[in-house]
This record gives structure tokens, sequence and C-alpha cells, in this order.
């Protein structure tokens, strides 16, 4: 089980390590960021399921806004990640307190 943050308290947000690692990524693409979520599970070495469900809970948390993005075909791509002004206050006190 992952611990978490330690901005949870400063912020009245409860978020883990791994969905502040997340917001972190995206923070660091350029707006939107298109990011894999096989490629996350792979970077941070945890399951796609846990990808998944710190992506839910970040979207859940209205933290991050979430665009699926589709081939003319109906095929699916990569979605689109975006932080709202609540993600971006919490990565503004995590630095603080880093």
């Amino acid at each position: 089980m992952t611990k978490r943050a330690k901005v949870s308290a400063a912020v009245g947000v409860r978020i883990n390590e791994r969905e502040l690692d997340i917001l972190k990524r995206i923070q660091a693409g350029v707006a939107p960021c298109v990011l894999s979520v096989n490629g996350l599970a792979r970077d941070f070495s945890c399951s796609v399921a846990t990808v998944r469900n710190s992506i839910r809970a970040l979207e859940d948390k209205d933290l991050i806004t979430v665009r699926a993005r589709f081939l003319r075909n109906g095929g699916q791509l990569e979605n689109e990640y975006e932080l709202t002004e609540a993600g971006g206050r919490i990565l503004e006190v995590n630095g603080s307190l880093e």
C-alpha cells in the first residue's frame, strides 16, 4: 500500500505518493499532457490497475481532467491529462514542503 503524501495534511485533500507522482508527471509535460497508462506503470514499477485507480482517484478529487482520444476508425489512443487549479495548488504546496 502506498503511503499518504505529506501535502495531504497541508491542503486538506488526501492523496498518496503514487497520485502525487502522477500529478508531477502531468505537470512536467506540455499541457495537455498525453500519457500512456502502460508507460506510467512501467516507469513507476507498479501495475496498470494501480495507475488507472490513481488516475481515477485524481479525477474524482477534481485534481486533473482526463480527455479520451480516438482514431478516426474508433481505436483508442493515449488519454490527455491536464492539471486543474486544485492540482496545481497541491504541487505548489508540495514544492514548499520539500
